[in-house]
């Protein structure tokens, strides 16, 4: 629903209604049983600064395409879920990469030097 917020805040509410995006919003308030998108995370060693950024990508035949990215994380879903996700990040070359499949336990184990506590944050989308 973030990235969805992010069309929104970038196109207007107008352009956040178009029907394109009726299945993720489908997705987000009314989900099937059961039902669960792909996504795609990628993983950056070394320092970070706190920061969430959103992205949003809109590559020819690959759907639309947003990333969040959480301290050292990135997080890709297809907002329009064409299923070529995968094919999009191969194309990007991107590296550290986990393609998560629906139904897959995420994360499958914690990584070494992850943090076991849980911080709450708000997210921002600022102009620049």
């Amino acid at each position: 629903m973030v990235s969805l917020n992010t069309v929104a805040y970038r196109d207007g509410g107008s352009g956040a209604l178009d029907p394109r995006y009726d299945p993720v919003r489908e997705y987000v308030r009314r989900p099937k049983l059961g039902e669960a998108w792909s996504f795609a995370v990628t993983y950056r060693t070394g320092t970070t600064k706190d920061e969430v950024c959103i992205d949003l990508y809109q590559p020819d035949d690959y759907g639309f395409i947003a990333k969040i990215r959480v301290f050292n994380h990135d997080f890709y879903v297809d907002l329009l879920n064409t299923g070529r996700l995968e094919e999009w990040t191969k194309a990007e070359e991107l590296t550290n990469l986990e393609f998560v499949l629906p139904g897959a336990v995420y994360p499958a184990s914690p990584k070494d030097d992850a943090v076991p506590s849980a911080k709450r944050y708000r997210l921002r989308v600022a102009d620049e």
